[in-house]
């Protein structure tokens, strides 16, 4: 189908669905623009790829645990700017948090940089090859 689509003269943004992640280079290879797992709880994915391709992969790891996985953190922190907790923990390579959970078990995603934030937990993207623990990530939060 994407070779027939692909000798059209107009090129069009061509959205595939792949099961298996074999096939994601050769879709992209016969010209697909963004190739995405079919994730029926979020049908608004094709959505995002067309909206703001490449957004798909970043919402594809967050529903599955392909590469990366968001995991909760329980690290209890007062008054701290989002922006030296995100740098911080880039930083070390620990992770992109992604969000916090208030003392009251309020979520929050995607803080302001300068909001100071109280948090119960951390809400952080992690490798898979990666080893972090709650510790790790209270140490490098205490270090200045």
């Amino acid at each position: 189908m994407l070779d027939r689509i692909n000798s059209e003269t107009q090129q069009p943004f061509i959205i595939a669905e792949c099961i298996l992640d074999d096939n994601r280079e050769r879709f992209q290879r016969l010209g697909a623009n963004a190739v995405i797992r079919p994730i029926r709880t979020y049908p608004e994915l094709v959505v995002r790829s067309l909206s703001a391709p490449g957004t798909e992969r970043v919402l594809e790891n967050l529903f599955t645990h392909d590469g990366t996985s968001t995991k909760r953190f329980d690290i209890q922190l007062q008054q701290i700017r989002w922006q030296d907790i995100a740098c911080k923990i880039i930083s070390a390579g620990l992770g992109t948090p992604l969000g916090f959970i208030t003392m009251d078990g309020r979520v929050i995603t995607n803080p302001n940089h300068d909001d100071e934030v109280s948090t119960y937990a951390l809400l952080i993207m992690v490798g898979e090859d990666k080893i972090v623990s709650s510790d790790m990530i209270s140490v490098v939060l205490s270090s200045h």
